[in-house]
């Protein structure tokens, strides 16, 4: 990233990126309909003036759309992000016992449709299954890299002995599950089709064989009834050497029946997991509630794209793309500290009424 001190624009005019960063940032948590980069530099230059007052800074133009562009294109989105989570004492994933998941997200603002794309720039994150605070893992091109390789250069600087980590099917080898049984890490993986061997021993399990741990659970809510029974098998010593390699331990079954209110119609599905936790009564429920926190970052997707419209977001720009997805993540780590109100949405309108309680939310976490 350039130095502050250095940044021109191509008029000669000299901005501060830690101010414009700031409010960029600022602006992000208080637009009401973030459809696009132009609609959020709007909302900047309403705010600017007052900024600049109270952070005691003498007056001074605001950067510019077309500059606003090049700031996001040069930005070192690491050290962006490590910054704002030290700033912001953000820790995901670096706690013995602590539980994130690993997923990537599609930027689909960044494929360009006219120009016969079907794959762009990919965000992998990891999220901590508690607090839903996430950290950016890395990027990558669809259509020359995998997500895969992406998550296992993150995990080989970042692997955490007695940590916690859940992934989807996508990663779940044999390479990667003995790395990380090895390193002392805990793993909760997902199988399906694509592990076919696997997951015919699986599904044998749980047709066939009694449960060591059963539980059941049902939620009502919108519009809907989702029933949840979970069923948990002790794997030790029964699979095959490369997977007792790996340390598999632990078989997870979830079937997941849902009933809509509205006509009646139900769906049921049964999704299985693998885990090196040894299977006890207490560990059983721990692997459940991972299972369940697990999906929560697709939540978590579905925030960026329906409330602040990432999707949406027009960006042919890689470089730039990464900016504002990291400038994006940095928003919610700091919604996810101060929300009180319940609802993401909710605390948006709040802060963008409440100038003060909008800065509040900028206080160093200590």
């Amino acid at each position: 990233m350039q130095k502050i001190e250095d940044f021109r624009d191509i008029r000669g005019r000299r901005h501060d990126l830690s101010l414009v960063l700031v409010n960029f940032l600022l602006a992000l948590l208080r637009c009401s309909s973030p459809s696009s980069l132009s609609a959020v530099h709007r909302q900047m230059v309403r705010q600017h003036d007052r900024l600049c007052g109270d952070l005691g800074l003498p007056a001074q133009p605001c950067i510019s759309g077309v500059q606003l562009r090049r700031v996001l294109s040069g930005l070192d989105w690491d050290s962006y992000n490590t910054l704002n989570e030290r700033y912001l004492s953000v820790s995901v994933g670096s706690a013995s016992g602590a539980w994130c998941a690993l997923d990537g997200k599609e930027l689909k603002g960044n494929i360009d449709g006219v120009a016969g794309q079907r794959r762009g720039l990919n965000l992998v994150r990891a999220l901590c299954h508690e607090g839903k605070e996430s950290t950016v893992v890395g990027f990558y091109d669809g259509s020359k890299k995998s997500e895969k390789t992406t998550v296992i250069n993150y995990l080989e600087d970042h692997l955490t002995p007695g940590a916690g980590y859940s992934m989807d099917a996508l990663h779940t080898s044999c390479g990667l599950l003995r790395f990380m049984h090895i390193g002392g890490a805990v793993y909760l993986a997902q199988v399906k089709a694509n592990q076919k061997l696997l997951m015919e021993a699986l599904q044998e399990y749980h047709l066939h064989w009694p449960p060591a741990w059963g539980h059941q659970e049902c939620e009502k809510g919108h519009g809907r009834v989702e029933t949840r029974k979970a069923y948990a098998y002790s794997l030790e010593g029964t699979m095959e050497e490369k997977w007792q390699q790996a340390g598999l331990q632990t078989l997870m079954a979830v079937e997941r029946t849902r009933l809509r209110v509205k006509d009646g119609k139900q769906s049921s599905e049964t999704a299985f997991f693998v885990s090196n936790k040894a299977l006890a009564p207490e560990t059983a429920m721990e692997l459940f509630r991972a299972v369940r926190n697990h999906w929560a970052i697709e939540a978590d997707h579905w925030v960026r794209d329906v409330t602040f419209g990432e999707d949406r977001m027009r960006c042919s720009c890689p470089k730039r793309a990464k900016g504002m997805a990291s400038v994006l993540n940095t928003a919610l780590n700091i919604i996810r500290k101060n929300n009180t109100l319940g609802s993401i949405q909710l605390f948006r309108e709040q802060i963008s009424e409440d100038w003060g309680k909008a800065l509040s939310c900028l206080r160093k976490q200590t």
